[in-house]
């Protein structure tokens, strides 16, 4: 990658050669897990491998797993497997040797959420857990669903089209709002979607995802502050029901954004935890000085994140998003995926998919291709950020080969599991458009558009591309 490449900044934790290198060598260290298992999704009655990787920092002295199912969560009292040191292995990054252990779960049957924890027992005596959380300093707690079922059959062969609402269409009539700035309200509205789904549908559209609709006090309502009512400038819940059916009669499915993350620092549970020392959502989230020093997305202190190891959090989440799933819509696009935890992942998919089998769950993990591969079981695919770079570095800056381009677009295609769907896209709203970085070019618009809807993968377009 050129400076010119890297300058096209793709939004996450590992946009820079640094901040990789950082990541990488926190792998190297501690007790890490990394939610690596084998197989990666366990089918009924199949026996899975835990494995766990220990750093030349730590010295162990045992490790086991306590492991439960459903609703019951590991303790003292539930099952125990132990971990036996499988092979010691020599790391030149860390220059250090590690260890590998491994131990086994048993089989279980079709449906069943299997949690479990791991417990360290170090050298000295104390005891410890596998990825423990930087802020809180908390081992992660970790969970597995046990399903044969494939991603749903709809996913792999459609062309999404995602809106950004407030920017897509007034609708009724209307005229759009006078804006100065990028980030003041336009006037998109639900209705004005509905009113373009025959342009949709003659477009070969048949999934339609929506950018965030619930109430916010941003532009683009990735902080919202109620996940069961509508942003009132947007529409009304009987809009969103209205568009939904309309878009199911022209064959075309329905996926809303959901912010499983973080919430507005104006969100009523997050008001509630900063201003009652005794509200019941204080444990929803992690203060280190209460009630002003708190764990935010990014450092935003607008965006208060949410601890999704907390129970009742999970519950207010997952029951947000059965409603949705109850009132038409038909899955998911889930924003910043890898801030919950794997365990939270996993049984949101058994929440979702009790209420609507053929549901999706399409994440956002703008990080590693073995990340991203970690979520195959616990969600039905990923945004594919790492062709994204690679398709923007081929068309639009011109800065790779042909056969580099091709050489990766192959292992890439071959490196994640059947049925683990990943949607491919040319831009989004956390970036500059194509047509931008191409100098205008549109013949490299159409080009990549062209080598994009060639590949076995659902191509996603961001409004106004086509």
């Amino acid at each position: 990658m050129t400076d010119r490449v890297t300058s096209d900044f793709i939004f996450g934790t590992l946009a820079t050669d640094e901040l990789r290198l950082e990541a990488l060598r926190g792998t190297r260290s501690g007790v890490v897990h990394d939610n690596v298992l084998s197989p990666a999704c366990p089918v009924p009655e199949q026996p899975t491998t835990i494995v766990i990787m220990v750093g030349q920092d730590v010295a162990v002295s045992g490790i086991v797993a306590r492991y439960s199912v459903n609703d019951t969560m590991p303790s003292d009292s539930t099952d125990v497997v132990a971990f036996h040191l499988d092979a010691v292995e020599w790391d030149t990054l860390a220059w250090a040797y590690s260890q590998r252990w491994t131990a086994m779960l048993p089989g279980f049957p079709r449906g069943t959420l299997v949690r479990y924890e791991v417990e360290v027992t170090l050298a000295d005596g104390s005891m410890s857990g596998a990825d423990l959380d930087p802020w809180t300093g908390r081992p992660t707690p970790f969970a597995v669903l046990v399903d044969d079922d494939a991603d749903p059959g709809w996913l792999a062969g459609s062309v999404i089209y995602n809106v950004f609402v407030d920017r897509f269409s007034p609708g009724d009539g209307r005229q759009w709002r006078s804006a100065n700035a990028l980030d003041e309200f336009y006037g998109g509205t639900i209705r004005g979607v509905t009113e373009k789904l025959p342009f949709l549908a003659d477009l070969g559209i048949d999934c339609l995802w929506l950018s965030p609709v619930f109430p916010s006090p941003s532009h683009h309502g990735y902080d919202a502050t109620d996940y069961l009512t509508i942003e009132p400038r947007l529409g009304t819940e009987a809009d969103l029901v209205e568009l939904v059916a309309t878009a199911h009669r022209a064959g075309i499915r329905v996926i809303l954004d959901f912010v499983a993350n973080h919430v507005s620092d104006r969100h009523p549970a997050f008001v509630s935890a900063t201003t009652d020392p005794d509200a019941s959502t204080r444990e929803w989230f992690n203060f280190r000085s209460w009630p002003d020093e708190y764990r935010s997305y990014f450092g935003l202190r607008t965006l208060p994140q949410i601890d999704t190891t907390n129970a009742s959090a999970r519950d207010f989440l997952f029951t947000a998003a059965e409603y949705w799933l109850r009132r038409g819509v038909d899955g998911f696009r889930l924003d910043h995926a890898h801030g919950p935890t794997h365990a939270f992942w996993a049984e949101f998919r058994a929440r979702t998919r009790a209420i609507r089998p053929d549901c999706v769950a399409l994440g956002e993990v703008v990080e590693t291709a073995a990340l991203q591969r970690s979520y195959a079981g616990r969600m039905d695919g990923m945004l594919d950020f790492l062709f994204l770079q690679q398709v923007r570095a081929f068309f639009a800056f011109e800065t790779e080969t042909a056969s580099a381009f091709e050489t990766f677009t192959q292992r890439h295609l071959a490196y994640f599991p059947p049925g683990f769907t990943l949607a491919t896209f040319l831009d989004n709203h956390d970036m500059n458009r194509f047509l931008w970085v191409a100098r205008g070019d549109v013949d490299l618009l159409k080009m990549a558009a062209l080598y994009q809807f060639t590949l076995p993968r659902p191509p996603i377009i961001y409004y106004g591309t086509e």
